[in-house]
């Protein structure tokens, strides 16, 4: 459980044996490689173009061919629409299936396609060029140049339109037709041709090219939408092709594509690695609790190789995993978006995921609400096979619908219903009335705060003690806790918890003993300056340590703000359809019921947004700053990625 310890190791393996050995690796699934060079070794370029190739072509035919083959809403939504199989199916795959002939086929469909689809475009053109030629009633042919005559297609603005065809109109030279209010046709002696053409540029008109077609533009128009007729038919039957082969062909094909992709990745990077003339020397990190596993399989699926354990170069820092099992697995998620602590720091995911889930729970609070997000988690997680982070994320809004559940009893949330309007009983069980009576409520809040920071403070501690520098993490974090300690026993000792005598005794101490911590705050605080002025100057700044940690515990009175949220948008939903429904069975019932179903989607969908964010939140700015020094460079295995399938163990026969 929490944050992996990482052993540097060394391979060498028999040069010809070097794609064996990646192929090993990538199968193992825990081993980071570690790019290196060294001026004694030998690298070679990656080359292997025909794995290459074969891993393109099967990507392209899988890219051309999914939308053909969908999945349903869900499966794709969920699983990415990847095909289901197991190592075993991979290896039969591998050895029986040849995707050639069906890459080919794709080639010829896409190729197919693409001609139809530009001739199509082409023919859009011919129709949006042909479109202001369609008034003029002789056939395009006869606006060829003559003997004697040139005729000139202008087009240009309305206005200028108008005043050129003025103009040309006094011309007993020049024959002038009105295609549209933008385009004309000027018709003119050869002799005259030249003035001609300086008038045109004079009013700035585009000279458009005659279409090269025969006939009339009506009749031209008319063949080339049987042309677009003919080609939609055409495309038609291609895309019923590419459907009928992806229906065949796609489950194996996503397969090859990515057993073709690990093979292409094996011998590339087999190919990159520093070698000698007979040897290659691989450099990596494994999970120190795998080494020996790593070590054994080697041995025994290879003939010849050394695996020797090393010592980290100076100042290297070796990669984070993390790894929680049991309940904290799914809270790794919050971890992760926050970023993997450093090599030194202690994995927060243990100690995050108890505070997660009851301020998850406070944040949305409401039992209806709590009960529809695990229902609809647990669905998902029972019925697909999900990648890693998904399945860690529905799994933990899956507990946090737990967490609301429960902590919806005792907060009376039920979907803005009133516990007494449903049972008496379910009075009985409330605790908090966060909108009747919010105080208490925010007082728990604050509390919770508390409790956190107090707790981060102390695995600051820890932290110090597992780096060896238990002195100064006792110095710098002890006096705090002990401040807070005072400030609690005061407002313990202020509501009378305490025996008379005890609180008597406490507030009359309290102050004294809170500027005796304040005092050794100064002295621990200030050890780490240089002089007198500078210890003195360390130690009043350190004071002021007490504003962020008092900003931090009020950042925690928005677990009692969503809650009641949630609460009020509920209970503002249900009023407005009891408005809309009135006494009796209606019309109005309808919208009632689409108002309530609308309504508390809306409202359980930014409940749950709301509630996942700002509980992350405290974790990463009011919990983590407490403890944790930076973040760390994620482990990223050499292992098989899973693009188009889902590798599920194989099963026992």
């Amino acid at each position: 459980m929490a944050r992996l310890e990482m052993q540097k190791v060394q391979l060498a393996v028999r040069r010809k044996d070097a794609k064996a050995l990646f192929a090993e690796l990538h199968n193992f699934g825990n081993f980071e490689l570690i790019e290196t060079r060294d001026e004694a070794l030998s690298y070679s370029e990656a080359g292997h173009f025909t794995h290459k190739h074969t891993s393109a072509e099967l990507d392209s035919a899988v890219e051309f061919l999914s939308p053909y083959h969908k999945p349903s809403f869900l499966s794709g939504l969920f699983e990415g629409g990847r095909e289901h199989t197991n190592p075993q199916e991979m290896e039969n795959i591998l050895r029986t299936y040849n995707p050639e002939p069906v890459t080919q086929k794709v080639h010829e469909l896409q190729t197919a396609l693409s001609t139809a689809s530009a001739q199509k475009k082409q023919l859009d053109e011919k129709k949006h060029a042909l479109s202001e030629w369609t008034r003029l009633e002789g056939r395009l042919e006869d606006l060829e140049e003559t003997l004697n005559t040139k005729t000139y297609a202008v087009r240009g603005m309305p206005k200028v339109i108008t005043a050129a065809h003025n103009d040309f109109s006094q011309d007993t030279l020049v024959s002038v037709r009105v295609m549209s209010d933008s385009v004309m046709l000027l018709t003119c002696h050869k002799e005259v041709s030249g003035d001609i053409e300086a008038k045109i540029n004079r009013y700035d008109l585009e000279i458009l090219d005659v279409p090269d077609e025969s006939g009339t533009a009506t009749q031209a128009l008319g063949r080339i939408e049987k042309e677009e007729r003919d080609l939609t038919v055409k495309s038609a039957q291609l895309e019923q092709e590419a459907a009928m082969l992806a229906q065949k062909e796609l489950p194996n094909l996503k397969k090859a594509s990515d057993a073709a992709l690990w093979e292409m990745r094996e011998v590339d990077t087999a190919e990159a690695q520093g070698h000698t003339e007979r040897i290659s020397l691989i450099s990596g990190w494994v999970p120190a609790r795998l080494a020996d596993t790593l070590t054994v399989r080697l041995e025994e699926t290879l003939p010849a190789v050394a695996v020797e354990r090393v010592t980290p170069d100076d100042g290297e820092e070796p990669p984070v995993e993390i790894h929680n099992g049991g309940l904290f697995n799914s809270f790794e998620t919050i971890t992760r978006l926050y970023g993997v602590p450093t090599h030194k720091d202690i994995d927060p995911t243990p100690f995050l995921s108890i505070f997660f889930f009851v301020f998850f729970g406070m944040s949305l609070s409401d039992v209806g609400y709590g009960a529809t997000l695990m229902l609809l988690t647990g669905i998902v997680l029972w019925k697909f096979h999900l990648q890693r982070g998904m399945k860690q994320l529905l799994t933990m809004l899956f507990f946090g619908g737990l967490g609301s559940f429960i902590i919806g009893f005792l907060f009376g949330g039920y979907l803005g219903v009133a516990p007494a309007d449903i049972h008496p009983a379910l009075t009985a069980i409330q605790l908090f009335d966060p909108i009747g009576d919010p105080l208490p409520v925010f007082y728990l809040a604050l509390g919770l705060g508390v409790l956190q920071i107090m707790f981060g403070i102390m695995l600051d501690i820890l932290r110090a003690i597992k780096q060896n520098q238990t002195i100064a993490g006792l110095l710098d974090n002890v006096p705090w806790l002990l401040m807070f300690l005072v400030f609690i026993f005061f407002l313990v000792a202020s509501v009378g918890i305490f025996p008379a005598d005890i609180s008597a005794l406490v507030l009359a101490h309290w102050g004294s003993a809170a500027i005796a911590v304040a005092v050794l705050i100064m002295i621990t605080k200030g050890r780490t300056g240089k002089g007198i002025l500078g210890k003195l100057m360390n130690g009043v700044l350190a004071l002021y340590g007490g504003v962020g940690y008092f900003s931090d515990i009020l950042s925690y009175s928005r677990l009692l703000a969503l809650g009641l949220a949630t609460g009020a948008l509920g209970f503002s939903i249900n009023l407005i359809a009891g408005f809309v429904g009135g006494e009796s069975l209606g019309i109005g019932t309808i919208f009632a019921v689409i108002i309530l179903v609308i309504g508390h989607s809306l409202n359980i969908t930014l409940s749950i947004l709301g509630a996942f964010i700002h509980s992350a939140r405290l974790q990463f700015v009011e919990f983590f700053s407490k403890f944790i020094t930076g973040t760390g460079r994620p482990f990223k295995a050499f292992k098989k990625e899973e693009r188009n399938i889902i590798l599920l163990p194989d099963t026992p026969t």
